[in-house]
């Protein structure tokens, strides 16, 4: 195997830093050497370049996005875009000697100093300048910025720096350094190359950025804001006036005449009407007068802090309370922190096409609308967690297609097209199990007794950029039915039942991602003893033992009962076999004494027909005469009736003739004439 081998030979000097010379291998095959105050990069030809380092190396890192950083002694990090060492670098934590650099999982980094500790640095999309990256001083009140993208950031020193790729070069107000002036409002002018400047002492400064001189001009009022009308006229919003610089001389209307205010914003729209805002509200500036809101519009009396339009038609308000108002003829639009901005306060808008940046004091608000009518749109926030140096913002402008913003703790720059939603999501963990109110060792699984039902459960999510923000969702299987959502990193469930549950929990960064397995855990919970399956068993036994008994017990009272029954109904019959014969008897006895009634009365009626005459008899003695036939039983009554009267001696003789015996007797009692 054939290999070249190539000495390169550095003279690191006698100084000990010349012993952290370090080497990486990069992610398109070239080795990097750094050592001292140079650095060589062999290329895959085996030829290498040699770049110089303003400083001393100390260590050296590529990240995951190709790019390199190299720390320094006592001159901070510098950092190469894409690896390309023979670009300027962009320089971060100036007089910091720099031992150690990583990029974490969420590719953030992380920077070890010899001096002052760790230092965290949340994206590289975000980059802050502030006095430890070359900033006089951290506050920022106010920017501009001219066609070229060159950025004017005024300090609250009387100091305007000077940024492109890096800050390079310083305006100064005074050459008195006593003297305690700052900048309040600022504006480029790009026909003529003028930085307006508008300070606290009430001056007005015009900087000629060509030819490097200041203009000084009296302004008594006090500048809050600026304009450059379509005419080309200068405007400044004073306190209760509107001004017009001539000739480096203002020329001011008084607006209002009494109970003066400041007026903080000013907007010419597309049809070059000129809108004012101050403390009490908007209104329209015409004929040297201001135009309040008619009644009606009471939202608009409000402290306006910026002006602005989207497409030229419809109005856009910054306000302090109020959050955004959008003016489209007469209908007056509110989006505030109930529609999901961070804060009600909002100190500057710009407008980005259908895209609305907002410096608020809660961080930066993007507004991207996808339609005005009906409207619709997406809230996204920035803030210091996503790198911003503070979450109190004073002003936004957007200059060489990158977002800057103020604020009193350094000034912020980002390109929002560079800025992706985070996929990484925070790892998930259970750390700790309290137990009866008892900490206990981690484990996979847990055995515990019915009397050990009350469980602390804490857990967490790791995310450095959001570490209070980290949004959870667990649930007992076999107790919960759906996820619950919480920040809280602990869950306590006070009244566990026996069985088997399993604990899930997952988290989800700022962009709404979950991690895609849960964390898990197992309790297997007894049951008390009069719950397990030998009490059980012990319960099914003596239920059956006590239906059998019952069973038992029942069968012998029936046979009881029946048998007394048979001894009853034996009894019973008894008796009724015996009143039966007492009354066979009793019938036989009437029978036997009717029969002798009947045979009586049987022989009187025969003795009755052997007395009476027969019919025939009777006829041929009284031919006119009937006999009334009327038998009774055995024994018969006769009457015998005939219509003539001579013979009632006759028949008084039948009368007595008849005789009367044998229990029986008959008569003839009348004898009725016919008629």
């Amino acid at each position: 195997m054939n290999t070249d081998v190539i000495h390169v030979s550095i003279d690191l000097g006698a100084k000990k830093s010349g012993k952290n010379a370090k080497c990486i291998l990069t992610r398109d095959g070239s080795i990097v050497f750094a050592a001292l105050d140079e650095i060589l990069v062999l290329h895959n030809t085996n030829a290498f370049t040699s770049h110089s380092l303003d400083g001393m190396s100390l260590t050296m890192k590529q990240d995951r996005q190709g790019n390199i950083w190299l720390g320094t002694f006592e001159n901070g990090v510098r950092f190469y875009l894409n690896g390309d060492l023979t670009q300027t670098p962009k320089k971060y934590l100036p007089d910091y000697s720099i031992t150690s650099i990583i990029q974490d999982r969420e590719g953030s980094y992380w920077f070890a100093t010899g001096e002052n500790g760790v230092y965290y640095m949340a994206s590289n999309e975000f980059v802050t300048y502030n006095k430890l990256s070359g900033l006089a001083v951290n506050r920022v009140s106010c920017l501009t910025s001219d066609e070229n993208g060159t950025v004017f950031a005024a300090l609250k020193t009387g100091i305007i720096q000077v940024i492109g790729d890096s800050i390079f070069d310083e305006i100064y107000l005074s050459d008195n350094a006593w003297e305690n002036m700052y900048n309040v409002a600022i504006m480029y002018d790009d026909v003529l190359e003028n930085l307006h400047i508008a300070t606290n002492e009430s001056r007005y400064l015009i900087y000629d950025w060509a030819g490097k001189q200041m203009h000084h001009t009296a302004n008594s009022r006090g500048t809050y804001a600026m304009l450059k009308r379509k005419d080309g006229q200068i405007l400044a919003a004073t306190i209760g006036a509107v001004g017009v610089l001539r000739n480096l001389e203002w020329e001011f209307t008084d607006l209002i005449r009494k109970d003066r205010f400041r007026l903080n914003a000013l907007y010419e729209d597309a049809n070059e009407e000129l809108w004012v805002g101050g403390l009490r509200g908007l209104a329209r500036y015409e004929n040297d007068s201001l135009h309040f809101n008619p009644p009606g519009k009471e939202i608009l009396n409000i402290r306006v802090t910026d002006i602005t339009s989207m497409d030229g038609e419809v109005l856009c308000l910054g306000t302090r309370g109020g959050g955004l108002l959008f003016i489209e003829g007469d209908s007056v639009r509110q989006l505030d922190m109930s529609s999901g901005l961070t804060s009600d306060n909002v100190e500057r808008v710009l407008v980005d096409g259908k895209i609305l940046w907002l410096a608020t004091n809660k961080g930066l608000n993007k507004v991207t609308f996808s339609s005005m009518n009906p409207w619709s749109y997406e809230i996204e926030v920035y803030d210091v967690n996503d790198g911003l140096a503070s979450n109190e913002l004073v002003d936004i402008i957007k200059a060489n297609d990158k977002i800057w913003l103020a604020s009193n703790k350094g000034l912020t720059v980002f390109n929002p097209e560079a800025v992706k939603k985070n996929h990484v999501v925070p790892p998930i963990w259970i750390k700790g199990i309290r137990v009866a109110d008892k900490d206990t060792s981690l484990l996979k699984e847990y055995h515990l007794s019915y009397d050990q039902n009350n469980l602390l459960i804490s857990y967490l999510g790791l995310a450095y950029r959001y570490p209070g923000q980290v949004l959870y969702r667990y649930k007992m299987e076999g107790i919960d039915s759906t996820w619950e959502y919480t920040n809280n990193t602990s869950v306590k469930y006070a009244t566990m039942p026996y069985g088997e549950f399993t604990f899930l929990v997952s988290a989800s960064n700022e962009d709404g991602y979950w991690s895609p397995e849960p964390a898990s855990i197992t309790f297997i919970i007894s049951p008390p003893f009069w719950e397990t399956w030998w009490a059980r068993t012990g319960y099914g036994v003596f239920a059956l033992l006590l239906i059998l008994g019952i069973i038992s017990w029942r069968t012998a009272s029936l046979k009881k009962r029946q048998r007394e029954l048979e001894h009853e109904v034996e009894r019973k019959t008894k008796e009724i076999r015996e009143q039966k014969e007492v009354v066979e008897k009793q019938k036989q006895k009437v029978e036997e004494q009717k029969k002798d009634i009947t045979d009586s009365i049987q022989y009187a009626e025969n003795i009755q027909q052997s007395l009476l005459p027969t019919e025939q008899s009777v006829q041929d003695l009284l031919p006119d005469s009937f006999i009334l036939f009327q038998p009774k039983d055995i024994c018969k009554r006769r009457f015998l009736l005939d219509a003539a009267p001579q013979r009632e001696s006759l028949l008084s003789c039948l009368r007595l003739y008849w005789p009367r015996r044998a229990r029986c007797f008959y008569e003839y009692d009348r004898f009725f004439p016919p008629g």
